[in-house]
């Protein structure tokens, strides 16, 4: 199983992408570390055996790079609007943590497992299978904990706020921007509709696969 650790701290787990993802109209989620599963692996093999999939995927990657450089120069030259990004941080932060008990100790459960899988490449298998099992547990409940406070009226109202103001600061430090979100929104589109038609041709198979991973400070 391919384990795979990314450096964050939870408030930036909690909401990472929060502007970025919303604007495209993806999922405002965390940026999750995926381990194995035989859908997930069919969807990689069929990526590198199509270049045509490859290209959609690059296009997608290439447009949320420019999009999340204009965010950060944007927040960059708007300290007003960089402070609404921290304070909706942690808002989600702690409405998450409220939901998890127990939250702090989990989370650093959680670091010492990612240093521990890390940082013994000679580990035993079952041993690995073992300590990757918890981990992923424990994820799975800041995760479900993170959709259920994404519902909360008072982080929706903050949010939506916080969007709409971003949005039309990067208007105005880049005319393009609007043009941009829909060039990815068109992106990420085209992009998931040629990774279904390519399950399909090869007779279904889902995503299935490991739970997300939260990143890691």
């Amino acid at each position: 199983m391919a384990v795979r650790f990314n450096t964050m701290s939870l408030k930036n787990v909690l909401v990472a992408g929060v502007a970025l993802s919303a604007l495209a109209a993806g999922p405002v989620a965390a940026q999750p570390a995926q381990g194995g599963g035989q859908g997930q692996g069919q969807g990689m093999a069929q990526q590198k055996a199509d270049p045509e999939l490859r290209q959609a995927q690059k296009k997608v990657r290439d447009l949320r790079q420019e999009l999340g450089k204009l965010q950060e120069k944007t927040l960059k030259n708007n300290p007003e609007l960089k402070q609404k990004r921290d304070d909706l941080q942690s808002l989600m932060e702690k409405k998450v943590k409220g939901r998890v008990d127990n939250a702090d100790q989990k989370m650093d459960r959680l670091k010492e497992l990612r240093k521990k899988l890390q940082g013994n490449k000679d580990m035993p298998k079952d041993k690995r299978q073992e300590l990757m099992q918890e981990f992923q547990k424990t994820a799975k409940g800041f995760q479900q904990a993170q959709q259920k406070a994404m519902q909360d009226p008072e982080v929706q109202e903050s949010r939506q706020q916080f969007q709409k103001d971003l949005k039309a600061a990067m208007k105005q430090e880049n005319p393009k921007a609007e043009q941009l979100i829909q060039d990815l929104q068109q992106a990420q589109k085209e992009f998931q509709n040629k990774l279904q038609n390519r399950f399909k041709g090869q007779g279904g198979g889902g995503q299935g696969g490991g739970q997300p991973m939260p990143q890691q400070q």
